[in-house]
């Protein structure tokens, strides 16, 4: 190992220079990215009316996923008729001893985790719980190759409802989860509850003549009525009775309006989340977390079922429902406490397993399961989890015409002489995709000819990748201009059209954008890039040119957003990224970004726009080779003065790297050495260390320093990988 070595010394002095002197753009030419073999694309579903996927998980009585099945086991029915399965793999862990491409690709794989909360139908203290419980989650469950995003049915978690690895993203999504007091509203002065409500709607006399009664006698009308509910209960005939019929009546159906407007609000956000997803590649754990709610006596409700189903199949997701009543310790969903509904609390018998109704639909209708009496959190989600992550996934052609017409298709799927199997998978689709979003007008803003047009491009959504787009997104803190980002982005030039004979330039358009976590925009950039075909007499060139921008921002969270368009094709990359920027205000020991793999640039690799001072260009897509020494550096902020003044000298750092949760690599803690002229408010520090001791794959390295002047510690994290 070696560290603050020389030319680890040069490397930061290089890069200081670079940070120090100016914060214009830059642009240069990089030592090629490697190309990848791509992963199968077993981990996406996708539906057309070519082909028809599918996943389809298998347990046995235990619980256990069933890992030796073979296609001809399987019995595929589509509304009723049999089809033959075109196409069947095994996706996920198997018990078979792991090849070395095994390895590397479940290294790789990313778990999609999304915590989808019905926050129309959580109760104050189902809320705090739930708040407590996904802070946990994320502390301690969500590794390094987990992409999370945590969704409300209200909307407002806002911009921050997207998928990040950024814990402090997820924290930040996690403090925007608010009670919302959107209880039905129940105007009369004996309680009724929703459940009350759909039963009187749906016709039940008992409940409806109790309410009546109950009713005159507030009002005091002088006569006497027959006990409600015995044979031949009735009412007197008189207007009085008859109008005191109707408005329960009008009552009860007031109540289950606003209840079924809940309750479409719910299903609405979650189809529109499904739907949006499909834009991200790989399989997604959905977990619907939520008091439940009342789907009966709507008959829309049906048709908004296949809709979520049909949805969750084309986004490749799988939804797992928890009870938030039972972690909440709450044994029913009504405001009132038992007893103050008088006699009418015998009319609220059966209401949990009608309001649980909606949770096992969902749960089933898309291949998932309800855990509804578990009050472990965290065991809820580890399970689905675990269950999700194997799966199998068939595939088959529509055999007529007939397939194709818009139409709710039932799917399936059993195993042959096998009945003790549970086998769970998405109960159809709808067939033609005629019910997808159209594509948002800020999208087709890609298609214009200059960068200031990619603007709205590069703000939307879309992870549309025609043309391989890099970014890097770091902070560090200057002595000019305080807390600055250094974003860096990649863009592959060997494939980009250099005309007839390939000696003309390509010109590729680049405009990026950083936004708040309130999803406005906070700074910007655009530019033209010309690239010049490489020759044979330039072996020095890389296939591939970096744009830097650096520009100054407050603390907060922010995303980086970057879209590029080749201009003689119109092909079109976008990428994104979250950063942090800390607040140094408030004297805690912190660290800057963590740089990897900085190399001095040479003057033959230069290109238009570069800066002629001496820079340091960092990687941009954290790739490195398995025989190769990994450099990384920080800066270090905060930390406490030696005695008597000068640079620190109680500072120690230690190096780990993590392969998911696992450490698969440690240096022991080492001392910070720093030179007499160093400035106690940024002290750098870096190192470098071999990689051979480590197999291919996606690792996240992780410097902690440690001041034991002040006993405080920081962390910094960064992912990289090796080929």
């Amino acid at each position: 190992m070696q560290f603050t070595s020389t030319s680890i010394r040069r490397l930061l002095l290089c890069t200081t220079l670079l940070c120090f002197i100016s914060l214009a753009p830059s642009v240069h030419g990089q030592k090629p990215e490697e190309s990848q073999t791509s992963q199968a694309t077993g981990d996406v579903v996708r539906i057309s009316t070519e082909l028809v996927q599918t996943d389809v998980t298998v347990f046995d009585r235990q619980g256990r996923f069933v890992d030796d099945l073979r296609r001809e086991q399987f019995e595929l029915r589509v509304d009723g008729k049999a089809v033959p399965i075109s196409f069947f793999e095994r996706v996920g862990a198997s018990s078979a001893p792991a090849s070395k491409v095994a390895v590397e690709r479940a290294s790789n794989q990313r778990r999609k985790i999304v915590f989808f909360l019905d926050d129309l139908h959580l109760a104050a203290d189902s809320i705090e719980q739930v708040r407590k419980s996904l802070l946990q989650f994320i502390d301690s469950e969500v590794g390094g190759n987990d992409e999370v995003a945590i969704v409300a049915a209200s909307g407002r978690i806002g911009f921050l409802q997207q998928f990040t690895d950024h814990k402090a993203v997820m924290r930040a999504a996690v403090a925007r989860i608010k009670y919302r007091s959107n209880a039905v509203q129940d105007t009369g002065s004996l309680p009724m509850t929703e459940y009350i409500a759909l039963r009187i709607s749906q016709g039940d006399r008992d409940a409806l003549n109790y309410y009546t009664n109950e009713l005159l006698r507030s009002l005091q009308f002088q006569y006497s009525l027959p006990k409600y509910g015995g044979k031949g209960a009735g009412y007197m005939a008189g207007s009085e009775s008859d109008q005191a019929e109707r408005m329960v009546m009008q009552r009860a159906q007031a109540m289950m309006t606003q209840s079924a407007a809940n309750s479409t609000a719910t299903l609405s956000a979650l189809e529109s989340f499904l739907r949006s997803s499909a834009q991200t590649p790989g399989r997604k754990h959905v977990l619907f977390i939520s008091d439940g709610f009342f789907m009966l006596g709507n008959p829309a409700f049906a048709q908004k079922m296949e809709r979520i189903t049909d949805a969750a199949a084309r986004s490749g997701s799988v939804i797992y429902t928890v009870n938030a009543r039972a972690f909440a310790e709450r044994s029913r969903m009504i405001a009132t406490k038992p007893g103050m509904l008088g006699g009418s609390d015998k009319f609220n018998s059966g209401e949990e397993e009608t309001v649980r109704a909606a949770l096992f639909a969902l749960a089933e209708n898309t291949g998932g399961r309800a855990l509804l009496d578990s009050d472990a959190f965290g065991a809820n989600a580890a399970a689905a989890l675990k269950e999700t992550f194997n799966y199998y996934l068939l595939a088959w052609r529509p055999e007529s015409e007939t397939q194709k017409i818009e139409k709710f298709r039932r799917v399936e799927v059993s195993i042959l002489n096998r009945p003790e199997l549970i086998v769970r998978v998405p109960r159809g689709f709808l067939e033609p995709e005629t019910n997808a979003p159209k594509k948002a007008s800020i999208q087709t803003a890609s298609l214009k000819s200059t960068a200031t047009d990619l603007q709205p491009a590069a703000a939307s959504f879309s992870t549309k990748q025609e043309l391989p787009v890099r970014i890097s997104a770091e902070f560090l803190n200057t002595p000019d201009n305080g807390m600055v980002l250094s974003a860096s982005t990649q863009i592959a030039t060997d494939a980009l059209a250099y005309g007839e004979g390939s000696k003309q330039s390509a010109a590729i358009d680049l405009a990026g954008v950083v936004l708040n976590e309130e999803g406005s925009p906070v700074s910007s950039f655009g530019t033209r890039l010309n690239v010049d075909p490489l020759t044979d007499e330039s072996p020095g060139q890389s296939p591939s040119v970096i744009y830097n921008y650096r520009a100054p921002l407050k603390p907060g969270i922010y995303q980086l957003r970057v879209a590029a368009r080749e201009d003689k094709t119109g092909r079109v990359g976008r990428a994104s990224q979250w950063i942090e920027i800390p607040d140094l205000s408030h004297g805690r020991l912190t660290l800057s970004s963590l740089f990897l793999g900085g190399q001095e640039i040479r003057a033959g690799e230069k290109r238009a726009g570069a800066s002629s001072a001496p820079q340091m260009q960092f990687s941009v897509n954290h790739r490195f080779d398995a025989n190769s020494r990994l450099s990384f550096f920080l800066f270090i902020y905060n930390a406490q003065p030696a005695p008597g003044g000068g640079a620190a000298s109680s500072l120690t750092a230690e190096i780990q790297v993590m392969q998911d949760k696992r450490i698969a690599l440690t240096i022991p803690p080492q001392k910070v050495t720093t030179e007499p002229s160093t400035d106690i408010r940024r002290i750098p520090y870096g190192g470098s260390f071999p990689l051979r001791s480590l197999r291919a794959g996606s690792y996240i390295l992780r410097v902690t320093v440690t001041d034991r002047s002040a006993q405080t510690s920081a962390t910094q994290d960064v992912r990289f990988h090796i080929e």
